[in-house]
């Protein structure tokens, strides 16, 4: 897929006046797409919700949450270029997981046989490695027990 500026580029010069105002706010502030929902992306612009969705669906995509969905996509993508090789694998496994939990959101909500399943995987592999930090080294810590007392009731 196209980058989002790129489409943007492409699309400008047919966008309304307010779609407009949409696209030059999302280019000079890109942080409003991943940090908003369509509510308070429009206010933040002063437009429309109605406004937003006719920009998104100019540029190609069905709504709101396929093109946030697409525009995350496309910010990591970004910041995965630039970062340097040594952090290159560590930020393609975050970049990973942040897309898929991006597919979650937009495509609705897992089933209890798809988390079962996930749980089963994740403990199979010989090492399971999940990271905390500061006030977060307890939680994840206690995640770890509780994927694996899962996985072992599941059986």
């Amino acid at each position: 897929m196209l980058d989002i500026d790129t489409l943007i580029k492409l699309n400008y010069q047919k966008m309304t006046r307010q779609e407009r105002k949409v696209a030059d706010n999302l280019i000079k502030y890109p942080r409003f797409a991943l940090e908003k929902n369509i509510s308070n992306l429009a206010l933040s612009i002063n437009v429309s919700r109605n406004t937003i969705t006719r920009f998104c669906k100019a540029l190609g995509f069905s709504g709101y949450a396929e093109f946030k969905y697409e525009y995350i996509k496309c910010i990591n993508r970004n910041i995965r270029n630039k970062t340097s090789p040594s952090n290159n694998f560590i930020h393609e496994i975050i970049t990973t997981y942040k897309d898929k939990i991006g597919e979650i959101e937009t495509k609705g909500k897992l089933e209890n046989k798809d988390i079962k399943q996930l749980a089963k995987d994740i403990v199979q592999y010989k090492s399971l490695k999940i990271i905390g930090t500061g006030k977060s080294s307890p939680v994840a810590q206690q995640m770890k027990y509780s994927f694996k007392l899962w996985v072992f009731m599941l059986k």
